[in-house]
């Protein structure tokens, strides 16, 4: 049950069974190199180009991000080493807005209702927004204090939006350490890191020694909830929360799109929710998924602190229980106090990173230690694998050949098992073996599959040493 083999890379329905099961976190291998008796004539480009159609349909429906990102996760943080030694992590600031009260700003549709009250009390709150939301708070003026993006792939919306945003107004810009790198070069007043990746981000974290366990997240609206709960805020609103879909529009600066976009996003199969001012809405896999994940969150927040308040100000949208559902004029009502702190706590913040602008030279040392070990591992999987593939050449292997390919093997696996950001790097090569290996009947289809594996490895450590090199020459 869920097993499908398909014997053609241009059948359309290929497509069609990972846009209707984009949201059951698929994973898929691609054989047309395995020993078969099919005779299949597939070439490179076929592969290559089906690879990038469903990685782009799997993206697009939150299925399967981890092994989607990875390696992006990897490189990314690799780049941004050297900026995030000298940047502080969003722990240094933990509690110093206690008390305080902010309002998140997301991007769903409901939100252009609710931007003329928003620029009202703009100077009464702390405004917290998520990327998306940038080109409507611009358009009214609205520049917010923080900005939260942990994305790590560059795309249409952020060529259009962080690329071009003056970001000099910006109080406290909070990056995922695995954002792109060009990100830590704006000019915002003060920038801040944080990994939301996890187990994936543990190697960052015990390089650099500051760690966030960001539990029951899975998009930037979870990250921000979690990051402002531990910054310390006493009232926390949401505006923009929309998870539906408004004339077929998931994001406020989204267009009206053709029907195949709508069902690459999941708007194929829309589903009714309740609806935060009564009845019903339109909303998809990805939002529920969202909204249930939200749910979890809040639980944990109250019960870890029983005296934070969390609203819902959305104008219209879905049901998310946990939440005190108000307007945002009544947000304003409770929980204003004139008294607010707001000007003083964010020159308090900024003096707190004055301290960190000079790479001490204790880090230096650990990051040249870093990138060190790391070239030096992958020469020597480099010159093991380059071993073991000039035997799996071979027509014929004798004992001694097997023993040494299986020794080369022992010692690959133990390096790169010793590296979390290696292990991470080639895990999906390992599971490409092992599922591979079900099907393996005989000693030479045994063979022939250590060789895919190895090239596999080598091709990968070779791309990786070129990476490294160039950014190791940059520190």
């Amino acid at each position: 049950k869920g097993l499908k083999l398909i014997n053609s890379l241009k059948d359309k329905g290929l497509n069609v069974f990972f846009l209707n099961h984009a949201n059951n976190r698929i994973n898929y291998q691609i054989w047309a190199d395995f020993p078969n008796t099919l005779k299949n004539k597939f070439n490179n480009k076929d592969i290559t180009n089906l690879k990038n159609q469903i990685d782009i349909i799997l993206k697009k429906n939150s299925g399967g991000t981890a092994s989607i990102f990875k390696t992006l996760w990897i490189k990314n943080g690799i780049s941004n080493l050297k900026t995030i030694f000298k940047l502080p992590n969003i722990n240094k600031f933990k509690k110093k807005f206690t008390n305080q009260s902010a309002i998140i700003v997301c991007p769903g549709p409901s939100l252009k209702n609710n931007l003329d009250v928003l620029q009202k009390l703009k100077d009464k709150y702390f405004i917290c927004s998520l990327g998306h939301s940038l080109m409507a708070l611009d358009a009214k003026k609205i520049t917010p204090d923080m900005l939260i993006h942990v994305d790590p792939a560059s795309s249409e919306w952020y060529r259009k939006t962080l690329k071009n945003y003056n970001f000099s107004k910006i109080k406290l810009l909070i990056l995922a350490a695995t954002c792109e790198k060009q990100l830590f070069k704006k000019k915002a007043k003060n920038i801040a890191w944080v990994s939301t990746n996890n187990s994936y981000d543990d190697w960052i974290c015990d390089l650099i020694g500051d760690k966030n366990s960001l539990l029951n997240v899975a998009n930037v609206s979870h990250v921000a909830l979690t990051i402002l709960t531990n910054l310390g805020f006493k009232n926390i609103a949401f505006i923009g929360l929309d998870h539906s879909i408004t004339e077929d529009k998931f994001y406020i600066n989204s267009k009206a799109s053709t029907r195949e976009d709508l069902k690459i996003w999941g708007m194929s199969k829309l589903r009714t929710w309740p609806a935060i001012n009564g009845g019903t809405v339109k909303s998809n896999y990805k939002f529920i998924n969202s909204i249930m994940v939200f749910e979890r969150l809040i639980k944990r927040i109250k019960y870890e602190n029983n005296n934070i308040n969390l609203y819902n100000c959305t104008y219209q949208g879905a049901l998310i229980k946990g939440f005190n559902n108000i307007t945002l004029k009544d947000y304003y009502k409770k929980t204003y106090c004139e008294q607010s702190k707001k000007n003083n706590l964010i020159l308090e913040v900024i003096n707190k990173f004055d301290k960190f602008l000079k790479l001490e030279s204790n880090k230096k040392k650990l990051l040249d230690s870093f990138f060190y070990k790391l070239k030096d591992d992958i020469d020597n999987l480099l010159l093991l694998l380059n071993e073991a593939l000039k035997l799996l050449v071979l027509e014929v292997l004798n004992n001694e050949n097997l023993i040494e390919i299986h020794s080369l093997s022992d010692k690959v696996t133990k390096i790169i098992n010793n590296s979390k950001i290696l292990a991470l790097g080639t895990e999906k090569y390992f599971i490409d073996y092992i599922q591979r290996k079900e099907f393996v009947n005989n000693y030479k289809e045994e063979i022939l599959l250590y060789k895919h594996l190895f090239e596999n490895l080598y091709n990968f450590f070779i791309d990786f040493q070129i990476f490294i090199k160039k950014n190791n020459s940059q520190t």
